[in-house]
């Protein structure tokens, strides 16, 4: 898949996210795709933690933007950024 992205051939790019994910980090992230390359059709889903593992395992998704899980034999984890938590509850 990052070969033709590189050489701009035809294809498409299957992503998955979580939810919260998918609404904040995506849409800026595929403006700035989109522009590159344009014959890429992006393909984005929403699903929960385990149901991404599980599309990764199983090669229907290429690639997942999600908080870290724990290690999973042939998937790769690159960390993107650094957050601090917060808790909020009423008083």
């Amino acid at each position: 898949m990052a070969e033709q992205i590189r050489t701009e051939k035809p294809a498409d790019l299957k992503v998955c996210a979580t939810p919260a994910l998918s609404t904040h980090f995506f849409p800026p992230a595929v403006r700035q795709f989109e522009t590159p390359y344009p014959s890429i059709e992006l393909v984005i889903d929403s699903f929960s933690s385990s149901e991404i593992v599980n599309r990764l395992r199983s090669h229907i998704t290429h690639l997942a933007v999600t908080l870290a899980f724990p290690e999973t034999l042939g998937i790769l984890q690159q960390p993107l950024v650094t957050a601090s938590h917060v808790c909020a509850v009423h008083e």
